[in-house]
This record gives structure tokens, C-alpha cells and sequence, in this order.
């Protein structure tokens, strides 16, 4: 089954918020662009990268274990296209699980092309291969799609210092020494 631009009237449908007729012939064409008779499915593949992301992306990581997560996303990346989507007018189960699947693997993506740049320890992103904090490092890494490419791309983006009366209330705050009872995450 095929979704075309005559199979429904949206200008009756989206009364609250009108698309252009070129959002809906692009939403149509991605959406026909994934359908395929393939060799994948997209639920092991949602659950390969959710262990992925847990082996190699958790709470302490390095360089290199980063790395050979990044690889391993890729590798699931590729094979998207050969994943096997079929709708009819019962179901669209596979197109659902799909588009959730492209979605999980950019986020991964960003997640460890942003993990692999920050080379230092903030907050709860801790490096093993870089303990500290880096107090010189005052930025925030921001990661993009590349329209032309549709490549990640990571960039750096200095911060503004902290304004004079926020760093006096700072300043007084008294450090938390006991951690009973409290919610740590």
C-alpha cells in the first residue's frame, strides 16, 4: 500500500493547524521511501541498540569503548534501509517501529559523538580516560544534523561567565556532606 497526496482530504482533518502541501508530500514520500520487503525487523534491532548504548555509553566510559559503541550505531544505521515495513489499512506497526528505530540511532549517535568530544568529567557524564573536571573548558557541545550531508556534526559553543550576583549565591551555598535520603541520579 502506497500513501499518496488523494487517499485523504487533510484540509478537513487538520482544522487546528494547516500543513503546506509540500510537508504533506514529503511526509508521504519518507514515509514510502521506508516502506520494503526486507531481511530486518526493527524490534531486535531497537533492542541491539539499547545494549549497545548500556555496554558502551553507561556511566564511566573512555575513548575507546565510546568509539567502538559509535561503530556499532553505524553498523545499525546501515542496515535501517533493509528493514522490513509493510502497512495496510489494519496496521501500521512496522512504519511506527521503524521511524522510533531512526530516531533512537540519530539520538545514539549524538549521544556518543557528544560523549567522545567532551574530554572530561561533569557532572554525570564521567570519563575514566579523563577524571577531572576541566575548569578551563567552559562550553557546551551542541550537535547538528548537516543539511547537506545528513551528517552529525559536533560543534563547541563557549558559555557566558556565570553573572557576579549568581556566583555570590553560589558562593553561600553550604556543600551537602550527607547524602542520606536524597535522590541521586
Amino acid at each position: 500500500m502506497r500513501i499518496g497526496m488523494s487517499s485523504v482530504n487533510y484540509s478537513k482533518q487538520l482544522k487546528a493547524q494547516m500543513r503546506s502541501d509540500i510537508s504533506i508530500k514529503n511526509a508521504h514520500d519518507k514515509i514510502n521511501k521506508v516502506l520494503n520487503k526486507g531481511t530486518e525487523l526493527a524490534k531486535p534491532l531497537q533492542h541491539q541498540l539499547s545494549n549497545v548504548m548500556w555496554e558502551h555509553c553507561g556511566v564511566i566510559k573512555d575513548k575507546e569503548l565510546l568509539e567502538s559503541g559509535l561503530k556499532k550505531v553505524l553498523e545499525i544505521k546501515d542496515v535501517i534501509q533493509d528493514v522490513d515495513v509493510r502497512i495496510d489499512h489494519q496496521n501500521c506497526d512496522d512504519l511506527v517501529q521503524v521511524f522510533d528505530l531512526e530516531s533512537s540511532v540519530i539520538s545514539a549517535e549524538a549521544t556518543m559523538l557528544s560523549a567522545i568530544n567532551r574530554e572530561e568529567s561533569r557532572g554525570s557524564h564521567q570519563r575514566s580516560d579523563f577524571p577531572k573536571l576541566n575548569t578551563n573548558e567552559n562550553c557546551n557541545y551542541q550537535v547538528k544534523l548537516n543539511k547537506q550531508t545528513y551528517n552529525l556534526e559536533v560543534s563547541k559553543n563557549n558559555i557566558s561567565t556565570l553573572r557576579k550576583d549568581l556566583q555570590k549565591i553560589i558562593g553561600k551555598t553550604s556543600k551537602i556532606s550527607n547524602f542520606k535520603d536524597k535522590l541521586l541520579e
